[in-house]
């Protein structure tokens, strides 16, 4: 009895569920047009990477349109530290014309996306701590950074790096 209950209800409503999914699938390509504006925080799907600003962001195309990005978890050297040129073309020989997978949850001050990203399921601001080349500001990737430290991995190779949000202090 459950079953034609069912269908007589889905064929009286069937105007409704029809503008329900109308809706749906407006609203849906908006958010996804308007976050590739820069007019809403959160973002999840594929893009493509277009270009590699530095060690720890990128500019991508998602649904046409360009977009920067901030890797979250990590804060590579600027490209004036040392270590800051090879962080960023690192990042771009893993990410440069690549799609990548984005998980977004904001915008910073300079009105990036802040967004977990993975590229062939890896997540890249693991494979950046982990290779020696940002600082982590996770507590999943803290154990990464503490074997680059150990191996003396990139960055970890001077005697006494120092982070970017202090270089930045001193180097407007």
């Amino acid at each position: 009895m459950g079953k034609p209950g069912a269908v007589s209800w889905i064929r009286r409503h069937k105007g409704c569920i029809w503008l329900g999914l109308a809706v749906i699938s407006v609203l849906t390509f908006w958010g996804l047009q308007s976050c590739s504006e820069g007019k809403t925080k959160a973002y999840a799907g594929p893009a493509l990477v277009i270009d590699v600003d530095d060690g720890d962001s990128f500019t991508v195309k998602i649904n046409g349109h360009k977009d920067r990005v901030r890797i979250l978890g990590m804060d590579a050297p600027e490209l004036g530290q040392p270590y800051g040129k090879k962080a960023g073309l690192y990042l771009t020989s893993l990410l440069k014309k690549q799609t990548v997978s984005l998980s977004c949850v904001a915008r910073d001050k300079y009105h990036r996306l802040l967004c977990h990203v993975r590229h062939h399921n890896y997540n890249i601001a693991s494979i950046m701590v982990g290779a020696g080349l940002a600082w982590s500001y996770s507590k999943q990737l803290k154990s990464l950074e503490n074997a680059a430290r150990q191996n003396r991995l990139g960055l970890w190779r001077a005697s006494n790096p120092i982070r970017p949000r202090k270089w930045r202090k001193v180097n407007p």
